[in-house]
């Protein structure tokens, strides 16, 4: 082994360690903290790590499967980021009026909606309308609804606490998904008879169904979503956790069910954006 190598196996597990150390650390002050958290804190970390993936598959995806130019895949692209914008100003008093919970559902379906579609559409228009917006929408909900579900599930100085972990959970999530992102190219690229990959997109047939490389992306994303479903199940609605550090379940008052609490609760964040946009100070900020 050469001194280089022996410095950054040495620097990356110092790395490591200090990292374990500043989750502990974190956790340690959250302790208090209701499950709901922690919930909430691993489905950011599935959805941010598969959003992660998928940004880098995304541009190659269009340009080798869907058979777009650089130009057009770069136009689609902002497109889909403009939404993502838009989006998250909505999803914040989409909490309040749906509830934790509901919000979360509405989020995971949105996701597997558009991962399906992901795995198997390459017309681009289709793509765009079936694929982007769904994505669009139910990725622009996550960051807002564990910033609010920070707030709820936490006092005012483990809210610190509960943000500095939001950044941590983040950007580990982020590699994560990059790591995720090599392995596939490698796993699924075909090789030369001396070992060396000549098409990283060469994909692999499941089920009679031919995928490439980039859509076995979203075909893994499609089954980590189904994780996210599967977790909004435990995610109890109206918890809070008062200053005293003390963790109650407030009575929510009902807004219905299924298509007609989305209807109503839809009526509920248009109002509380328009009075958003009445005051003054929101147009100083933005």
């Amino acid at each position: 082994m050469s001194l280089a190598d022996a410095i950054t196996y040495i620097l990356l597990l110092a790395g490591g360690l200090a990292l374990v150390a500043i989750i502990r650390s974190y956790s340690k002050g959250l302790k208090g903290s209701p499950r709901d958290l922690w919930l909430i804190f691993g489905y950011k970390v599935i959805e941010y790590s598969v959003y992660a993936a998928t940004n880098l598959a995304v541009v190659l995806w269009l340009t080798s499967d869907c058979g777009l130019g650089d130009v057009a895949a770069g136009s689609m692209i902002s497109a889909w980021s403009i939404l993502l914008s838009v989006m998250g100003m909505f999803a914040g008093a989409m909490v309040d009026t749906l509830g934790m919970r509901k919000t979360m559902v509405i989020s995971v379906y949105f996701l597997i909606v558009a991962r399906i579609f992901f795995s198997f559409v390459t017309d681009p228009v289709l793509a765009f309308i079936l694929a982007f917006i769904p994505l669009g929408i139910g990725f622009a909900i996550v960051g807002p609804l564990i910033s609010v579900a920070i707030k709820r599930y936490t006092t005012k100085e483990g809210a610190a606490l509960g943000f500095g972990l939001f950044y941590v959970v983040m950007n580990l999530a982020f590699a994560s998904g990059g790591v995720f992102f090599d392995w596939i190219r490698e796993f699924y690229g075909a090789r030369d008879a001396a070992g060396k990959i000549i098409d990283e997109n060469a994909g692999t047939v499941l089920l009679g169904v031919r995928f490439s490389t980039y859509q076995m992306i979203s075909v893994f994303g499609l089954g980590a979503t189904c994780c996210s479903l599967l977790i909004t199940r435990f995610v109890r609605e109206g918890v809070e956790m008062t200053e005293d550090g003390e963790v109650v379940v407030r009575p929510k008052e009902r807004t219905g069910s299924g298509l007609k609490a989305i209807r109503e609760g839809s009526v509920e964040t248009w109002r509380l954006i328009c009075g958003t946009a009445r005051e003054r100070f929101f147009w100083i900020y933005m």
